[in-house]
C-alpha cells in the first residue's frame, strides 16, 4: 500500500469515534458493487429504510447501526447522497449529536 492511501483511511478517524463502540467496519462486495458499514457488532437491525440515494439505514430501536451503499462505485462519482436526519446521528441515540459525512473519492 503507498504512503498516500493512508490518508484516505485517516478521514475515517471522526467517524469511528462517534460510533457506539468506537469501531466501524467495512465490506464491499465488487460483484454487488455494495459497500456494508456496521457501526455495532452483534448490530440487531430492528427496522431500515432506503433512501432516493439508494442507502439503506439499519437501525436497532432509534439507534442507527449502519447502513448499505447499493451501486457504490457510481456514488462516488456524484454529490454526497441526501440522507435523512436520522443518519446524521449515526452510532447516536437520537437524543445526541454527530455528523456523519461520506466523502467522495476516486472510483473503486
Amino acid at each position: 500500500m503507498a504512503i498516500a492511501d493512508i490518508q484516505e483511511y485517516l478521514q475515517l478517524i471522526p467517524a469511528v469515534n462517534r460510533a457506539p463502540q468506537h469501531a466501524v467496519w467495512l465490506t464491499y462486495n465488487a460483484e454487488a458493487d455494495t459497500l456494508y458499514v456496521n457501526c455495532k457488532k452483534p448490530g440487531h437491525a430492528t427496522d431500515s429504510e432506503l433512501t432516493d440515494d439508494d442507502v439503506i439505514i439499519r437501525y436497532e430501536g432509534d439507534e442507527v447501526i449502519g447502513f448499505t451503499v447499493l451501486r457504490a462505485k457510481s456514488a462516488t462519482q456524484k454529490k454526497p447522497p441526501n440522507l435523512p436526519d436520522s443518519v446524521a446521528t449515526l452510532g447516536l441515540s437520537q437524543g445526541q449529536h454527530g455528523v456523519v459525512g461520506l466523502t467522495s473519492y476516486p472510483p473503486l
